[in-house]
């Protein structure tokens, strides 16, 4: 009997053994369609990609509490000038403007040069410290981090935890961690990262709950 000739629902899924279909008879280097909703997938949504060749700032707007946590990749960082600073504010006008205080911010930076190794800590009111000393030379396009934020739609104090790396123009490797709290209750719907002269780079802002 042909499979034309059986009607969808002739054979019970109860009547079918549980190993009845494998990789045999599946061809697992195949592409499939499916129609239904796959469960046990990762819950992560790449909401917007944003890449530039120079600008002084990268906002992303429309921020809510869609998702629980939002994620901010950047990548291929290379700035105007070298030794410059990576910051990012909030705003709660939707990037009409950004805070420039309320904010307690601390960096944690080791660096090391193959001979050299050492740390620093820096700290600002100002914003989001996110790396200084970050280089311009085109085939040092290295920094790769990111910066974590939630609920931004709830008010609260808001707190930001970052990670990332960059190669500096003196030869250092630097390692930056990053942790910061605006210090009063307080709902925002955009960031914007910012450094101290324009800048190139991809940034990409993920989802998930």
């Amino acid at each position: 009997i042909s499979t034309a000739k059986l009607a969808d629902t002739a054979v019970s899924t109860a009547k079918i053994a549980d190993d009845a279909v494998g990789n045999t008879k599946l061809n697992l280097a195949s592409d499939y369609a499916f129609t239904g909703t796959i469960t046990g997938a990762s819950d992560v949504v790449l909401i917007s990609t944003q890449t530039t060749g120079s600008t002084p700032a990268i906002n992303f707007t429309s921020l809510d509490n869609t998702y629980n946590h939002y994620q901010i990749f950047f990548q291929d960082l290379q700035f105007a000038s070298n030794n410059q600073t990576f910051i990012l504010r909030i705003s709660d006008d939707n990037g009409s403007s950004f805070k420039s205080s309320g904010y307690l911010s601390i960096l944690h930076q080791g660096y090391y040069n193959g001979s050299t190794v050492d740390k620093s800590v820096n700290a600002s009111v100002n914003h989001h410290l996110i790396s200084t000393d970050v280089t311009n030379a085109s085939d040092n396009r290295s920094t790769f981090g990111y910066v974590y934020f939630r609920t931004p739609a709830t008010a609260r104090k808001h707190t930001f935890v970052g990670h990332n790396a960059t190669y500096n123009a003196n030869g250092y490797i630097l390692d930056n961690k990053t942790s910061t709290v605006y210090n009063t209750n307080q709902t925002f719907n955009a960031v914007s990262f910012l450094g101290s002269s324009n800048f190139a780079g991809t940034f990409k802002l993920y989802g998930y709950n």
